[in-house]
């Protein structure tokens, strides 16, 4: 088998209404699945992951807080 690096998406604002609580159950929800390919021998990335540290870096706390991500 090749180890494949995997883009992992799903929903992040989508049926939220910007909820702090349902924004961090989507990103655990793409987390989740990306443990599973993981767990298989590949690569997974998902956008969030990349994505909310530079938003906190860049000063938008409130995306990056939002997710719950620490």
């Amino acid at each position: 088998m090749t180890p494949l690096m995997t883009l992992v998406a799903g929903p992040y604002r989508s049926g939220t209404g910007d909820d702090p609580v349902k924004l961090a159950a989507h990103v655990r929800a793409m987390n989740e699945a990306a443990l599973v390919l993981f767990r298989a021998g590949h690569l997974p990335v998902t956008g969030e992951a990349l994505a909310l540290p530079l938003l906190e870096a860049a000063g938008g706390l409130r995306d990056a807080q939002s997710a719950s991500l620490r």
